[in-house]
C-alpha cells in the first residue's frame, strides 16, 4: 500500500502546537510506529552523509582549559557543509512527495543542524527522527520560519544517526527550499543511553526540578539556550513587564553573547549572532528522578534589547509570539536592594534537563570578580555548572533578583556549593542608556513599581459551573487586582450581570440543550492583555428514552452482546411506583441485570413499553465480573465519570462533546463488581450513556467441567474438556491452557498449558494467601471458570 499520511500529520501536529514553536517528543523504543508509521518505511531508503573524524582529545583539552571561566558550555564540534534538496532523495506519495537525508557521525552522542535559505510553503512540513525511533522533532512549518535568507537552528537529536524528512503537498511541488549549513557532532553533555531516555550526565549532586512541585510554575519560565554556532549552551528566563503585555523578554548572561571574544564589549556582529539563538522550554523530567521526558518546545530568533558587563546581564526579546503557549510562565522580579532571606535557582547544568538549587539562608554579596555587583549564594541543596550561565535566581517571594554569571569550580563539582549572580536592581538602571539597562524594557509605562508578580496564563481562568440550570456566578481566578474586565456572552438566551472580576449568568430561554461562550477581556491600562473564555451548557429534559438491545449472535452462538442506553429524564419519572421502589435507591443504583432483562412494563395507560431510567445528576451502574464492557457517552459537558472496584478501565477518553470508555472485568465471583459513577455538577443533565456488554467468547460456568480437591498445600484439578471433530470426522480433545488468579485484584498465581489428553494436574498452594481464587481454562473456543476458597 503506497498511501502515506504525512499531510495529515503536518495538519494535526500543527493544529496542536502554538504558533511559531516546534515540539520535540520523546517515545519509548518503537512506540513511534503507531504514531507516524510511514516515517519508518521511508527511512529505509535515504541518502546517507557521514561526517569526518576530528581530534576529540584536543577539544577535551580546550574544554579543560576553560574550566572555571565564565563562558558558555561547549558540547559539540560543528562541521560546515552545504547540502540542498538536490542532494537528498525524493519519494512520491499519494498526497505529494517526501525528501529524506540521513546524517551519521561515528561516536556522536547527538546531532543538531543549522539551516539557511529555508522556505516551506503552506501544507509542507519538516521532521527529524533519530535512528532508535525514540525522538521526533517537528513539525517545522511555514508559520515557524522567518524570511528564507535567515538561519534556523534545530533541537539536539540524541544518537549518532538521524534522518531529516521534508513533505511537500501536491499543490506545492518544487516550492520548498533549504540549505543545510552546519551539522554539529555532540561529544559531551549527553549520556550515551539518552536514546533510551536514561538522561544526561551532569553531576550527581544536581536536583531534578520535578522533585519540587512547589516551583513548577517558575520552572515553566526557564529555558535552555542554544547559541548561534550550534555548539554552546546557556540558560535564561522569561520576564513579565509592568504593562502586562506578555512580550517575551528573556534574561540571560552578558558573557553568553560576548563569545568567543570575551572582551567585555559587544560588537554588532555579536549582537546579530545572538539574534539567531534557539530557546528550548520544558526540557525536564515528568516525575522526580524518573526516566521520562516532558514534551519540550523550541523557538528560534530574538531581538537584542540591552546588556551590561558590570552585572553580566543581557536582555533579549523572542521574535515568535510565544504567548499562545499558555503553559509558559513570565517570571516576576524585584528591583529593590533588599537582601533575600532565602531563594532558589533553576537552570540547565551542562545542557542537562532542568535542575534546581536551593538556598535557605540570607544571600551574600560577591567580594571578587565583579565586586559588589553580584549576589553570592551558598546553596543548601544542589549546585550550578557550565551551561547554567544566565539562569535566574529568585528570592523567597519567587521573584527574580539576578542571573548567574559564575561560581567557584573544583575538580569535584559537588564541592562547588555557591553561585554568583548579577544583581537585578543594579541591572535595572545599568549603564544608564537604553541598551545597557532593564528599566525601559520591563517598565515601558514608567510606573517605577518595585516588584512584579509572575504570570502563567493557564493559571488565569474563569471559574464556575459548566452546566447551568438557571443562574450561576463566574469568577476570574489567578489574576491580581488592578485589571479592568469587560464581560460578554455570545448567546441571547443568556443574560449577564458583570461586577468586576465576577459575572452572574442567567438562562432565560426554553429548556433545551444550549451552548454559550462567556468571554472576559482582561485589560491593563486600556490594552487587552488576555482573553478568557468559559463554555457554558444548558441541558434540557428527556421525558421518554428507553433501553435498547441490539440483536446479535456471537461466533459460538451462545453469548450475544447487549447494548442499551441509559438517558436522564430530569427527575420526571413516568414509571410505576412499584418499579421505582424496587430498582432505584437514593443514589440511583441501576444493576446491569435489570437492563439486560429488558422487561416491558405498563405505562399506566395499558401500553407495554420499555422502562425509563433516570440517572439525572448522579448515577451508579454496577457491572458484574466476567464481561468486557464498552461505554460511550454523549453530552459529557460537566460530567465526572469515575470507577470504583478492583478493575480499572483499559481505555478512558473524555472530552466536552463526548467520550469513550472500555474496560474488561476478569472472570470472578459475581460478588465482585466494578461501579461506574456518572455525576453531573448541574443536577439537570440529560447525558446519555451507552453500554455494550460482551461476555468473553464461550464463557461458561466450570461447575460441571472443573473438579477440584484441596489437600493440605496441594490443589488437585480434574478437567473434563469438550471434544471436537476434525475435518476427517475424527474425535479429539484440543489442548488447553490454565491460569489461576486471586480476586478481586486479578493477581495471577499460576499459568500452564496441557495436552487435551491430560485431564488432571496439581498445583502447590503453600505460598498462596487465604482468599478467593478463580481458575480459568481455555480450550479452543470455550472458556470455563470456577472459584475456590483457601
Amino acid at each position: 500500500m503506497k498511501r502515506i499520511y504525512l499531510f495529515l500529520v503536518c495538519t494535526i501536529f500543527s493544529a496542536l502546537q502554538s504558533y511559531a514553536q516546534v515540539e520535540t517528543r520523546y517515545y519509548q523504543e518503537d512506540d513511534i510506529e503507531s504514531v507516524i508509521p510511514d516515517f519508518l518505511r521511508l527511512k529505509m531508503n535515504t541518502t546517507v552523509k557521514k561526517l569526518p573524524t576530528f581530534d576529540l582529545e584536543k577539544m577535551r583539552k580546550e574544554d579543560a582549559e576553560m574550566e572555571g571561566m565564565d563562558v558558555p558550555y561547549r558540547f559539540g564540534k560543528g562541521f560546515d557543509v552545504s547540502y540542498t534538496l538536490s542532494d537528498g532523495l525524493w519519494h512520491d506519495v499519494d498526497e505529494g512527495r517526501v525528501w529524506t537525508m540521513t546524517f551519521e557521525s561515528e561516536g556522536a552522542l547527538s546531532l543538531n543542524y543549522i539551516f539557511e535559505n529555508m522556505y516551506l510553503p503552506d501544507g509542507a512540513c519538516l521532521f527529524i527522527m533519530n535512528q532508535d525511533k525514540t525522538i521526533v522533532y517537528g513539525p517545522v512549518t511555514s508559520e515557524v520560519l522567518a524570511p528564507k535568507e535567515s538561519t534556523f537552528l534545530t533541537d539536539i537529536i540524541p544518537g549518532s544517526n538521524s534522518t531529516i524528512f521534508l513533505f511537500e503537498p501536491l499543490a506545492k511541488i518544487n516550492e520548498s527550499t533549504l540549505t543545510i549549513k552546519r551539522v554539529v557532532h555532540g561529544y559531551r553533555g549527553l549520556d550515551t543511553n539518552m536514546a533510551n531516555r536514561l538522561l544526561r550526565e551532569s553531576s550527581d549532586c544536581n536536583i531534578d526540578v520535578a522533585c519540587y512541585p512547589e516551583y513548577e510554575k517558575e520552572s515553566c519560565g526557564v529555558a535552555l539556550v542554544l547559541l548561534s554556532n550550534g555548539e554552546d549552551w546557556c540558560s535564561g528566563s522569561l520576564l513579565m513587564s509592568t504593562n502586562l503585555s506578555f512580550d517575551p523578554y528573556f534574561l540571560t548572561a552578558f558573557h553568553c553573547i560576548d563569545w568567543p571574544s570575551a572582551d567585555g564589549y559587544l560588537s554588532d556582529s555579536e549582537k546579530n549572532s545572538a539574534e539567531n539563538w534557539m530557546f528550548k522550554f520544558f526540557f525536564k523530567k515528568r516525575t522526580c528522578n524518573g526516566s521520562s521526558l516532558a514534551t519540550s518546545y523550541t523557538y528560534n530568533k530574538a531581538n537584542f534589547c540591552s546588556a551590561w558587563h558590570n552585572t553580566d546581564f543581557a536582555l533579549m526579546k523572542l521574535k515568535p509570539s510565544v504567548s499562545q503557549n499558555t503553559n509558559l510562565t513570565w517570571l516576576g522580579w524585584d528591583k529593590s536592594n533588599n537582601t533575600p532571606s532565602s531563594g532558589f535557582g533553576i537552570h540547565h547544568p551542562q545542557g542537562d534537563v532542568m535542575k534546581i538549587s536551593i538556598e535557605e539562608n540570607l544571600f551574600g554579596t560577591t567580594s571578587s570578580h565583579l565586586d559588589n555587583y553580584g549576589w553570592n549564594v551558598y546553596y543548601d541543596y544542589g549546585i550550578v555548572e557550565p551551561g547554567s550561565s544566565g539562569s535566574p535566581i529568585l528570592n523567597q517571594n519567587k521573584r527574580v533578583v539576578g542571573q548567574l554569571w559564575g561560581g567557584i569550580t573544583h575538580n569535584n563539582p559537588c564541592y562547588q556549593t555557591n553561585g554568583q549572580y548579577g544583581k537585578f536592581y543594579l541591572s535595572w538602571t545599568g549603564g544608564v542608556s537604553n541598551d545597557t539597562r532593564l528599566s525601559n524594557w520591563l517598565d515601558p509605562l514608567g510606573t517605577n513599581q518595585t516588584t512584579m508578580d509572575g504570570f502563567k496564563p493557564s493559571d488565569i481562568f474563569v471559574s464556575g459551573k459548566t452546566v447551568l440550570c438557571d443562574t450561576a456566578n463566574y469568577v476570574i481566578i489567578g489574576l491580581p487586582s488592578g485589571f479592568t474586565i469587560n464581560w460578554s456572552i455570545d448567546n441571547n438566551n443568556f443574560s449577564i450581570s458583570p461586577s468586576g472580576y465576577q459575572c452572574l449568568v442567567t438562562y432565560s430561554g426554553t429548556q433545551q440543550y444550549t451552548v454559550a461562550n462567556l468571554t472576559a477581556n482582561v485589560k491593563w491600562s486600556g490594552t487587552t492583555i488576555k482573553t478568557l473564555t468559559k463554555r457554558i451548557v444548558m441541558h434540557g429534559t428527556d421525558l421518554y428514552a428507553y433501553g435498547e438491545q441490539i440483536e446479535y449472535v456471537s461466533s459460538n452462538g451462545i453469548f450475544p452482546p447487549r447494548e442499551f442506553t441509559i438517558p436522564a429524564n430530569n427527575g420526571l419519572r413516568t414509571t410505576p411506583e412499584r418499579r421505582i421502589l424496587e430498582y432505584f435507591t437514593d443514589k440511583e443504583s441501576l444493576p446491569i441485570d435489570f437492563i439486560e432483562d429488558h422487561t416491558l412494563i405498563d405505562d399506566g395507560s395499558g401500553n407495554r413499553v420499555n422502562p425509563i431510567f433516570d440517572l439525572c445528576g448522579y448515577g451508579i451502574t454496577e457491572i458484574n465480573g466476567g464481561n468486557r464492557v464498552y461505554l460511550s457517552c454523549t453530552r459529557l459537558d460537566g460530567m465526572d465519570i469515575s470507577f470504583s472496584g478492583p478493575y480499572s478501565p483499559t481505555y478512558f477518553n473524555q472530552s466536552e462533546n463526548g467520550g469513550y470508555i472500555s474496560f474488561e472485568i476478569p472472570y470472578s465471583s459475581s460478588d465482585y463488581y466494578t461501579t461506574l459513577y456518572a455525576h453531573s455538577e448541574g443536577q439537570c443533565h440529560d447525558f446519555c450513556l451507552t453500554f455494550k456488554v460482551i461476555p468473553l467468547p464461550g464463557a461458561a460456568s466450570g461447575d460441571d467441567e472443573i473438579w477440584v480437591n484441596l489437600d493440605g498445600s496441594m490443589l488437585y484439578v480434574t478437567f473434563y474438556g469438550v471434544g471436537e471433530y476434525n475435518g476427517n470426522g475424527q474425535y479429539y480433545l484440543p489442548n488447553y491452557t490454565v491460569t489461576i488468579s486471586k480476586i478481586p485484584a486479578g493477581t495471577q498465581v499460576y499459568s500452564n498449558s496441557f495436552p487435551g489428553t491430560q485431564s488432571s494436574f496439581s498445583v502447590n498452594t503453600s505460598s498462596w494467601t487465604s482468599g478467593i481464587y478463580s481458575i480459568r481454562i481455555v480450550q479452543g473456543n470455550n472458556i470455563y471458570t470456577k472459584s475456590i476458597y483457601l
